[in-house]
């Protein structure tokens, strides 16, 4: 069964949240590409923090699982923002750096994600179809894109040797393939490893460095909140992009935490947003009075633009779990 290429129209996106129109244009400070000069994005020397990270490892061990840094404030917390159960990889790399206090780190989920099944059904349609679509990658660009590309990939059945190669964002959304594969453990057919991943963890560094040929089609599956900036790069180099939206993220109203979850927040010293999505929620929620450690510049710049003051933003210059963990101790430290 062929698919009709209207099955892939990009999905408008509506606005979630109240402070929105606030992310609408950006200030001029954020005018410069330049992430370290216009910014002033605090971010760390890799080998000071390999450093450090070896040296508070080795403590770590010769103490056990305690932390070598006594809390500054019994109500001082740093707070992750992630969706429940999603953190758990910050949270190791956060306890292997050991600047932040192990009891100190709660999990405050400000997003959870909605399955759009029909776009997972028209996933699976594309996925059966490859070569009468002519798709030659796949490009996934999260976690949890990549897990909503699994369940469509074994819906679709197994398309064998019509699977078109897979190109994921970065380490961390490579990885996620294989969690998904390990989480469901039921006899099902088995997407194709990952074969390129682009120098940094962006999707502007993915759009220019996928090795397209002559009238390259992508498909791509997406949030419904992701920014057009992976398509309209693959465009801009003469590539068909057929992208489908396969869930959203939905803002985690307080009434949706616990007790100490919301105590936590309201004694913040640290917050950390992985995707813009979260860092709104946190503003409607509970403002801006904690200092914000985030993963790239995307939820960087949503953090300018939402309210808070650059030196209380903290970003690694380049994207990534890791770079993200020192971010929030140099937070914690400040």
């Amino acid at each position: 069964m062929s698919v009709s290429m209207s099955t892939f129209q990009v999905r408008p996106t509506r606005a979630f949240f109240s402070v929105a129109s606030r992310l609408s244009s950006p200030p001029s400070s954020l005018s410069s590409p330049s992430l370290s000069a216009a910014c002033r994005v605090r971010c760390l020397s890799s080998s000071a923090s390999a450093s450090a990270a070896s040296a508070s490892a080795a403590s770590a061990s010769a103490q056990g699982t305690s932390s070598s840094v006594s809390r500054s404030s019994d109500d001082a917390y740093v707070v992750l923002t992630r969706e429940a159960g999603k953190n758990d990889n910050v949270v190791d790399a956060l306890k292997q750096i050991d600047v932040i206090p192990h009891d100190a780190i709660l999990e405050v989920p400000m997003v959870f994600t909605e399955t759009i099944q029909s776009g997972i059904e028209q996933l699976a349609d594309a996925l059966r179809n490859l070569k009468e679509t002519n798709v030659q990658f796949v490009c996934v660009t999260s976690p949890e894109a990549m897990a909503h590309y699994v369940t469509a990939y074994r819906m679709a059945g197994d398309p064998g040797g019509n699977a078109a190669a897979l190109a994921c964002v970065g380490g961390g959304t490579a990885k996620a393939l294989k969690r998904e594969l390990e989480r469901q453990t039921t006899a099902c057919p088995v997407p194709p490893t990952c074969e390129f991943v682009p120098t940094r963890a962006t999707a502007k560094d993915l759009a220019a460095e996928l090795p397209l040929s002559e009238n390259t089609r992508v498909l791509y599956p997406a949030s419904a909140r992701a920014k057009k900036e992976l398509q309209d790069g693959l465009g801009e180099r003469g590539c068909e992009v057929l992208r489908i939206n396969t869930y959203t993220t939905v803002a985690a109203t307080v009434d949706r935490l616990t007790e100490e979850q919301v105590h936590a927040a309201r004694n913040a010293a640290v917050v950390c947003f992985a995707s813009p999505s979260a860092a709104m929620a946190w503003v409607d929620a509970f403002g801006v009075s904690a200092k914000a450690a985030c993963i790239g510049r995307t939820s960087y710049d949503a953090c300018i633009r939402l309210g808070w003051k650059e030196e209380d933003v903290f970003c690694p210059d380049a994207p990534g779990v890791d770079g993200f963990a020192r971010s929030a101790s140099e937070a914690w430290k400040q």
